[in-house]
């Protein structure tokens, strides 16, 4: 399904965008909401970010969610103190039980030439000494370019209870 000017709305990369964004086929090379520009290359980009991150951490391979992250970032728990920088972030994130998937849905994605932000619900089950523990809730990405490249330079999520 594509959007329209009527919010509708479209999907991109295997994942629903929210509501308000333009179709594909409207601005052949800017995506634009109320003076809010994203590039399709950009939608595609942090998706495949998203993509590589959920890889990383079922893999527990920190060294990669290291490279997808801003040297600066900070995390919003909703059941803890806000954490900055990139060192602190890989050490709160640290999961007591190994992740067996994530499922990521509604998501939406606005953002401009530097700045981009990604909301998602997210479904995620753990293992726990071969229990599956399963939690839903919400995220936000903040995201940054550096270089050429999105990273990740905020993180904020809430779980369901």
């Amino acid at each position: 399904m594509r959007a329209g000017r009527d919010g509708v709305t479209e999907l991109i990369a295997g994942h629903v965008i929210g509501a308000g964004h333009f179709a594909l086929d409207e601005a052949p090379e800017r995506v634009a909401d109320m003076g809010i520009r994203i590039l399709h290359a950009d939608r595609d980009a942090v998706a495949a970010l998203q993509a590589r991150w959920i890889e990383a951490e079922i893999s527990e391979d920190r060294g990669a969610l290291r490279a997808l992250m801003s040297d600066d970032i900070a995390i919003w728990p909703d059941d803890a103190a806000p954490v900055r920088g990139i060192d602190a972030v890989l050490a709160a994130t640290q999961g007591p039980f190994p992740i067996r998937s994530v499922e990521i849905s509604d998501v939406g994605m606005q953002g401009g030439p530097v700045h981009a932000w990604k909301t998602a619900r997210f479904t995620t089950q753990f293992d726990n000494d071969g229990e599956t523990v399963t939690i839903h809730g919400r995220h936000l990405w903040l995201l940054r370019r550096e270089s050429g490249a999105w990273k990740l330079a905020g993180l904020s999520w809430e779980i369901e209870r």
